[in-house]
């Protein structure tokens, strides 16, 4: 279907008042009893250069906030392991360098099934364990 003057004059009008394409075409269809699609709007408005107002407005990109790790201050130093000291049922978390004299793994009481205790569950499955 071709589209003559008077009907790409009426689109640029509608566009112009901020209708939506699919809007525009149902006006165009009641009115000179075509039967256009948006798609065939939005084509229209693009050959022929006329700006189609979005009415969806795009949220501007956050950061994820990811969790502040610790960094094991707060673990008790007789809690504290090495990697020769680990057994079943402690927790596996690292703190530290693996290179340095200070690094040591948490060492509290682990989740039954998981390495890990109940807070550093929560911090390495996010979203998948409750």
């Amino acid at each position: 279907m071709s589209w003559s003057e008077a009907h790409i004059k009426h689109t640029a009008v509608l566009a112009k008042l901020g209708l939506s394409a699919s809007l525009i075409a149902k006006a165009l269809n009641e009115k000179f009893g075509t039967s256009y699609s948006k798609n065939a709007v939005v084509s229209c408005m693009s050959r022929n250069g006329i700006p189609l107002k979005s009415t969806f407005k795009a949220s501007p990109p956050t950061q994820p906030q990811l969790p502040t790790m610790p960094d094991g201050s707060d673990t008790p130093a007789a809690q504290r392991c090495t990697l020769l000291q680990l057994k079943p049922g402690v927790c596996k978390w690292p703190f530290g360098e693996p290179q340095l004299l200070d690094f040591f793994f948490c060492g509290g009481d682990a989740i039954e099934g998981k390495p890990y205790c109940a807070g550093h569950c929560q911090v390495a499955y996010r979203g998948y364990w409750n």
